[in-house]
């Protein structure tokens, strides 16, 4: 009978829910109209496979800390830390150098305001 009244309504994007299946605790990412949602885990497992509305339960707000602190710790695992910032700026900027920036811009008269 819990499960019934755990049921989300009122869907909303990139809220954390309970896959029911799973039991995890996944961001929404698609609502498919009168067929179900894309649920997916911190990690982006599940991303596209299709859950059924009545599986899309509310999470407390511990799942959604714990989801939030599985995602934290999951994207600094796989983040870069060891690139030195100048480096990676120095790089991009021989790779495709941008221009200089004008000296002077110039508004013509009928686009300013009075």
């Amino acid at each position: 009978m819990k499960e019934q009244t755990n049921k989300a309504n009122n869907l909303l994007l990139g809220a954390i829910y309970i896959n029911a299946n799973t039991g995890q605790p996944c961001r929404l990412v698609n609502i498919v109209s009168c067929q179900g949602v894309w649920l997916e885990e911190y990690d982006g497992q599940g991303y596209g496979e299709l859950v059924k509305f009545e599986d899309c339960h509310y999470a407390d707000i511990d799942e959604v800390q714990d989801f939030l602190d599985d995602l934290q710790a999951y994207t600094d695992s796989t983040d870069v830390k060891d690139v030195d910032v100048e480096l990676g700026k120095s790089l991009l900027e021989s790779v495709c150098p941008l221009p200089p920036l004008p000296k002077v811009i110039r508004i013509p008269r009928e686009y300013v305001r009075d």
